[in-house]
C-alpha cells in the first residue's frame, strides 16, 4: 500500500484504531495512530535496528513485535510497548533465523524460524511434542518464548514464507514435509504433530478457449485461519 508518499508491504493493526506499516527494504517503521498522527522509528531515534523488515505482530497486550534483518544479516527480534524498545537477540539460546511471531492460548509467544541446519523430529520435553519424525534435512522450527527464555516447540519441516497464524491450538504456516518442495499449508500442534495439506484440493486444467467458468476449491483449513488475517 502507498501511504503519505511511501510504499509499504507489511501492515498490522495496533489494536487501538491505528496501524503499523513497514517496507521490507526499510528504512523505517511507520505508526499511524487512531487520530491520524504519524510516528516514525529507526536507529536514529530508537533502539530498533536498521535493515530489512520481515514481519510485524501486535500481541494481546498491545505490544508490537518486529523482526528485522540487520546490516550483518542477523534476524533480530524487537518489542515496543509504546515507550521502550527491547532487543532480544543477545539472550542466551536465541534461535537463528526468526521469521515471524504469533501467540498461543496462554499468550506466550511462538516464533517461526528458518535455519538450514535444523534437524527433524524434536520438540519440547525431549521430543514429547516432536515433529513428523523424518530424518531428512529440514530448514524450519518453532520456538516458544516464555519468561525471557527460548524453548524448542517443534521442528522437522520446511518453511516457505513469513505467514504464521495461531487458531485454537494449531499453528499454520506455508511449507512442506520431506523433499517434495511443494509450498503447501502446514498445521502444527502438540497433539497431532505436523500435518501437510495441499492448498489446492485438486488439479485444475486451464482452458481459455471455451470461456466457461470454473470453480476452484481451496483447502478447507486454509480458508478460515489465514484468509481472514492476511
Amino acid at each position: 500500500m502507498v501511504c503519505r508518499g511511501y510504499t509499504y508491504d507489511i501492515t498490522v493493526s495496533d489494536g487501538s484504531g491505528g496501524i503499523w506499516l513497514a517496507n521490507s527494504d526499510g528504512p523505517f517503521l511507520h505508526h499511524i495512530t487512531s487520530d491520524l498522527n504519524s510516528e516514525y522509528y529507526s536507529s536514529s531515534n530508537s533502539n530498533l535496528a536498521d535493515g530489512e523488515f520481515l514481519s510485524l505482530y501486535v500481541d494481546s497486550n498491545g505490544i508490537l513485535w518486529v523482526v528485522v534483518i540487520d546490516s550483518t544479516g542477523k534476524n533480530r527480534l524487537f518489542s515496543f510497548d509504546g515507550t521502550q524498545w527491547v532487543d532480544y537477540s543477545s539472550i542466551s539460546g536465541y534461535p537463528d533465523g526468526i521469521l515471524a511471531v504469533t501467540e498461543d492460548n496462554a499468550n506466550d509467544l511462538l516464533l517461526l524460524c528458518y535455519n538450514e541446519t535444523s534437524g527433524g523430529g524434536g520438540g519440547e520435553g525431549g521430543g514429547e511434542e516432536g515433529g513428523n519424525g523424518s530424518q531428512s534435512q529440514t530448514n524450519a522450527s518453532i520456538y516458544r518464548f516464555k519468561d525471557n527464555a527460548f524453548y524448542l516447540y517443534k521442528d522437522g519441516f520446511n518453511v516457505a514464507s513469513t505467514v504464521f497464524v495461531h487458531r485454537n491450538g494449531i499453528y499454520y504456516c506455508f511449507g512442506y514435509l520431506g523433499n517434495d518442495f511443494a509450498n503447501n499449508l502446514l498445521k502444527v500442534s502438540g497433539d497431532s504433530g505436523i500435518q501437510e495439506q495441499n492448498v489446492w484440493s485438486t488439479a485444475y486444467p486451464v482452458n481459455t478457449g471455451t470461456g466457461s467458468g470454473l470453480t476452484i476449491d481451496l483447502a478447507p483449513e486454509w480458508c478460515s485461519p489465514l484468509a481472514c488475517t492476511h
